[in-house]
């Protein structure tokens, strides 16, 4: 398995870098597989320079946003401009309509979701307002934030009940931060479930194949891994997600995803690339939607805690910061000072900082007197 990552700031394409250093459960052989360190990498036709500056575009835009788009997966770029797909269709109005297209970010199970996982909301955010702003579209994109709770809880033995409450905790604070910061957006994005992903006929048939695979390519990788393609890679023909109580209904299957991920998502993605490379070489029928892989700045997923060490603080929960919702104001005046904050744990909290003009601290204690006592 081989790929490139392409930086669309600075132009430069690279191999995928220490990968094997992340935070995964894969084997070794994967990684090794995955790194293919004798490799050069592919370089960037100038052609495709137009349809990358799609993903710059926010950053030009809106100045004033914390750039979190980090590199965007090379193969994805090429084989999507070799097969022609548009970015949209033109209306009568001549305007485009992205109604087609869904920007998808999935976030795994945690009895304790900490206050930073709001950051995971913004570079789909970003990425929808500048196109707002550009008055050039007339239906924008669905932004999908989905849990993956469900089978997060069973496959890491997780309390079910808890880790609903924790994401249902999280999806009503990042409407609330849509509703205040990106009203105009808020029609666009929608909070969805995966407690009927694996009741889906589909997703259980696209399972056992990607099983075979595994068997026959002798790799071996955890259920966890297995069901990244299944999430991110394959069209249904039902929806095999729940909307959130309140949230918008998904729109149809999309033509074209762009799915936003951090740094450790890096190697999911290279797992995903094994699959569906080996299916299509062995004739495997593996129905896909076309995708783009974005990776963000973010580095310590929000199922991943940040421990306190030392005079290094550690995550804040929203357990607790609901209650003491001064916590999380005292962190953010921290963050100037040496020393004090971890520095995977500043980074989220500054461009949550950024994001909302010095803003967050207020925000945070009017979502604290109306849901504290949910996460608990």
């Amino acid at each position: 398995m081989q790929f490139d990552v392409y930086d669309p700031f600075t132009g430069d394409v690279g191999r995928l870098a220490k990968m094997a250093s992340l935070r995964t459960e894969l084997s070794q052989a994967v990684c090794d597989q995955a790194m293919d360190s004798g490799r050069e990498a592919k370089s960037v036709d100038p052609s495709e320079v137009r349809f990358l500056d799609f993903f710059v575009a926010p950053y030009k835009q809106c100045p004033e946003k914390p750039r979190m788009l980090a590199e965007i997966a090379r193969d994805d770029v090429g084989e999507i401009f070799k097969a022609g797909v548009r970015m949209g269709t033109i209306d009568s109005n001549g305007k485009i309509s992205l109604e087609s297209v869904a920007v998808r970010t999935v976030f795994g199970a945690t009895e304790h979701m900490p206050v930073r996982a709001v950051s995971y909301l913004l570079p789909g955010l970003h990425l929808l307002e500048s196109l707002r702003r550009s008055r050039r579209f007339s239906t924008l994109p669905q932004i999908q934030y989905i849990s993956m709770g469900e089978n997060g809880s069973r496959i890491n033995n997780l309390d079910r009940d808890t880790v609903s409450r924790q994401a249902n905790v999280l999806a009503g604070v990042w409407m609330r931060y849509v509703e205040r910061f990106y009203p105009e957006l808020a029609d666009s994005v929608t909070f969805a479930y995966d407690n009927t992903f694996l009741d889906n006929p589909e997703v259980l048939h696209y399972k056992a194949q990607l099983q075979g695979i595994s068997e026959a390519v002798g790799t071996h990788v955890s259920e966890y891994a297995l069901l990244h393609p299944l999430v991110h890679d394959m069209r249904y023909t039902e929806e095999p997600f729940t909307p959130m109580i309140g949230a918008q209904s998904l729109r149809d299957q999309p033509d074209l995803v762009i799915n936003v991920g951090g740094q450790t998502e890096k190697l999911f993605y290279g797992v995903r690339r094994m699959y569906l490379d080996t299916a299509k070489q062995e004739g495997v029928d593996m129905p896909t939607v076309r995708s783009v892989q974005l990776f963000t700045t973010n580095r310590m997923p929000p199922y991943m805690s940040i421990a306190a060490d030392g005079d290094h603080l550690g995550d804040i929960h929203f357990d607790d910061a609901f209650i003491h919702p001064d916590i999380v104001s005292n962190l953010v005046e921290q963050l100037a000072k040496d020393g004090h904050v971890n520095n995977l744990l500043a980074r989220d909290y500054k461009v949550l900082d950024q994001d909302s003009c010095g803003g967050f601290h207020d925000f945070f204690q009017d979502v604290a007197s109306e849901l504290s006592g949910t996460a608990a």
